[in-house]
């Protein structure tokens, strides 16, 4: 039995990076994924590299009318998702800060 059968995933930015990372991890343990990220070109690619489990909806997470067309698909495609993982991030700069760069994430400064 697969470590991941029978789960349900969501990964938002899932096309490359940390997100694919975890697409294909997922994948190979059994779980069916939805990934999702702005460029199609790269979902397809990331798509045919993930095999049948996994599907790609192309999406800005920052788009309220995408998030909908997104959870649509899921519950069609899904059911209820076991786990949804935010791989897409964000990194806010601020110009005075000389010693390094800011991450600030839901309103958490971290030094990068």
């Amino acid at each position: 039995m697969d470590k991941y059968s029978d789960k349900n995933v969501v990964i938002t930015g899932g096309g490359s990076g940390i997100g694919f990372a975890m697409a294909e991890l997922l994948v190979h343990g059994g779980a069916r994924v939805v990934i999702t990220g702005r460029s199609q070109a790269t979902l397809d690619a990331a798509r045919e590299r993930l095999g049948k489990n996994a599907v790609a909806v192309r999406g800005d997470v920052a788009s309220l009318a995408d998030l909908d067309a997104l959870a649509d698909r899921v519950k069609g495609e899904l059911g209820t998702p076991d786990e949804i993982a935010r791989a897409a991030a964000f990194l806010a700069f601020d110009a005075t800060y000389t010693a390094g760069a800011e991450s600030v994430v839901d309103g958490v400064a971290t030094q990068l």
